[in-house]
């Protein structure tokens, strides 16, 4: 998947037509997107400056967890989360 400020797409290995997109509406919550992966049960982990989403294939959010701490404003983009990695319950991981 490529990543942009305010959007993610994801590809067809052949490169063709996007197979998946998200992009926040304008006025919408904060950009900065940082990360996006697949999860085991298709769904897909966006990280941003200062949230994670899990997202159904429609873009339905499943859950979030933002760190109210980190200010998606700031021009530091090094305070910004950059990748997260999803623990299943038997221990197996998702994300890079």
């Amino acid at each position: 998947a490529l990543t942009g400020a305010d959007r993610a797409i994801e590809f067809a290995r052949d490169g063709k037509a996007p197979v998946w997109k998200f992009a926040w509406p304008r006025g919408g919550r904060p950009h900065h997107i940082r990360d996006v992966n697949i999860l085991p049960n298709n769904n897909r982990m966006l990280v941003q400056a200062n949230t994670i989403l899990e997202l159904t294939p429609d873009n339905a959010i499943v859950w979030s967890l933002s760190v109210p701490a980190i200010d998606p404003a700031s021009r530091n983009k090094n305070l910004f989360l950059y990748k997260a990695q999803r623990i299943g319950t038997d221990g197996s991981i998702s994300g890079h």
